[in-house]
């Protein structure tokens, strides 16, 4: 449960975070959220997911810049790749031995697919069986493959749909994503470039290529690609995103910035945007900014630029796995109300799946039908009693609707079910606080901050009910232990300031009033902690 050092200004958990222009307090006044981590992420499968770090070169472990020697053999090895993978093509892929179009890439039967999956890559097979020289019935057939995340038979697929058109750049970007997406990264990099010299229009294929690139840590070449797309396309958002990202490995969080808010102006839900103008706030020193837009952008997707093909692939999404990744998609773009008619749908031919029901639960909680949401969850509650992720969504919705002796009830039997995970003591603990009964709220705060060392809303909790229960030397400690995980939190300097002036602690008051003044000089209760110290 314990997260990467470099996402601890962002917070993560079960529950809600406070917005910049809440009420200053540390205690209480964050609504709840439901259970999956930041606002807007739906669990596929139900269970809590930890806040998901994105790896950049320039926060990765690498080692030196390589040899020249070894950039050579690297450019031959790709150069290999690439007569290879062409060769392939030329001579035949999806082929049968005498040189005519070989049958059908399917599914094996029995392989767990579900039913509607399997029933329309089945239909488009035997299409292509019925019409093998047909080359758009190929297409669909790998479009079908790929809008449904079956890498390898895409790959297959488009190889067989590449022997009718070795030079078909827009085939070759879409066997790429294959490559891709199935860890192929030299190979797809590889057919992106092969993509762009045969039709140097496809953006689609740059933006992809630029994805790779800074994959590749190769940040440089990411700009470059990057910034073709927005000279070609300049209302190309996520194009300006990806060249933020590269500035950003490559220090230059002045210019990711600029970008980054060009892109927010042209599509201010971006949650991607958020994300990377984040990176470059933080790495500007600008903390709150920076842990505001990193909430906002956390659990972000990367959006790709559509091709003339997009239209005609999402139709070919099926399936259960892909309902439900819509559900997530629209939740993490700021469009819960629109999940909520898909995961109806969905619940309507799965009445009894749990997953449904809590993802269901939890975006109803997250558009605040929070009546609607407890009932679904009952409802998942009946497969599993001890289902502590039901059992704290339920608890959350019955909060939210001042429902204090359920909302209790439940997060009492979240704790029984899952005794070793934070977030249950932590929905426990609202429930006590919102019942008036801070000393309890108080003991399951500090053993949820023993559980996870790791976020900072623990021990900042604690020390608001350490406070009320006159606990004031524990709470300038549970206060300095939030602090260090979460430096940038102003409420918490003020209160701490506060404190420890009261308690005498002359240096430790003016040492929280420095901090809160770096980060909001003209905030009013900064200005009252000033005014209390004597400093204004």
């Amino acid at each position: 449960m314990h997260r990467g050092a470099a996402h601890r200004d962002s917070r993560r958990g079960f529950l809600g975070n406070q917005s910049p222009d809440s009420p200053l307090s540390t205690m209480g006044s964050r609504p709840l959220r439901p259970i999956g981590g930041l606002p807007g992420h739906l669990p596929i499968d139900g269970l809590p997911r930890g806040f998901s770090r994105m790896l950049s070169p320039k926060n990765s472990h690498q080692g030196p810049p390589r040899p020249m020697l070894l950039d050579f053999l690297a450019q031959l090895r790709l150069s290999l790749i690439l007569a290879g993978l062409l060769g392939g093509v030329l001579h035949g892929c999806g082929q049968g031995p005498s040189g005519a179009p070989g049958p059908a890439t399917r599914i094996a039967v029995g392989s767990g697919f579900d039913a509607d999956v399997m029933e329309l890559i089945g239909q488009l097979a035997d299409a292509v069986d019925a019409a093998p020289l047909d080359p758009d019935l190929r297409v669909s057939l790998a479009l079908a493959f790929e809008a449904n995340s079956l890498w390898e038979e895409a790959e297959a697929a488009w190889d067989a749909a590449l022997g009718f058109d070795p030079d078909h750049g827009l085939w070759i970007t879409h066997k790429a994503a294959a490559l891709s997406e199935r860890g192929a990264t030299l190979e797809a990099l590889a057919a992106y470039q092969r993509a762009l010299e045969l039709d140097p229009a496809l953006d689609a294929a740059r933006h992809r290529l630029g994805r790779l690139q800074i994959q590749l840590g190769k940040d440089e070449l990411a700009l470059a690609t990057f910034g073709e797309v927005v000279r070609r396309q300049p209302i190309a958002y996520n194009a300006l995103i990806g060249m933020a990202e590269a500035l950003n490995n490559l220090g230059r969080e002045a210019e990711s910035k600029s970008a980054c808010e060009r892109a927010l102006k042209l599509n201010a839900t971006y949650k991607r945007a958020h994300y990377v103008l984040g990176i470059a706030l933080r790495g500007l020193g600008r903390l709150e900014e920076a842990e505001r837009e990193l909430a906002l952008g956390a659990d972000s997707k990367e959006r790709f630029l559509n091709d003339s093909l997009t239209v005609k692939l999402n139709s070919y999404r099926r399936g259960y796995g892909a309902r439900i990744q819509d559900a997530l998609d629209l939740v993490g773009t700021g469009q819960a109300q629109r999940a909520v008619p898909l995961l109806k749908k969905l619940l309507e031919s799965h009445p009894t799946d749990r997953v449904v029901l809590v993802n269901l639960g939890v975006a109803q909680i997250s558009v605040g039908n929070n009546s609607e949401a407890i009932e679904v969850l009952e409802r998942a509650l009946v497969l599993d009693p001890n289902d502590f992720a039901v059992l704290i969504n339920l608890a959350t919705a019955e909060g939210a609707l001042q429902r204090l002796p359920a909302m209790l009830k439940h997060s009492q039997q979240a704790v029984r079910a899952a005794p070793n995970v934070s977030a249950t003591y932590y929905v426990r603990a609202h429930a006590y606080m919102q019942s008036g009964r801070y000393g309890e709220a108080y003991t399951d705060l500090k053993k949820a901050a023993a559980l996870d060392t790791d976020d900072a809303r623990y021990p900042l909790e604690a020390a608001g009910c350490a406070v009320r229960l006159g606990r004031k030397r524990d709470a300038l400690e549970l206060y300095a232990a939030g602090l260090r995980l979460q430096p940038a939190h102003l409420p918490a300097l003020v209160a701490m300031g506060a404190l420890a002036n009261q308690l005498g602690r002359r240096s430790v008051a003016e040492d929280a009033y420095r901090q809160a003044v770096a980060l909001q000089p003209d905030h009013e209760r900064v200005l009252a902690l000033g005014k209390e110290l004597g400093l204004r």
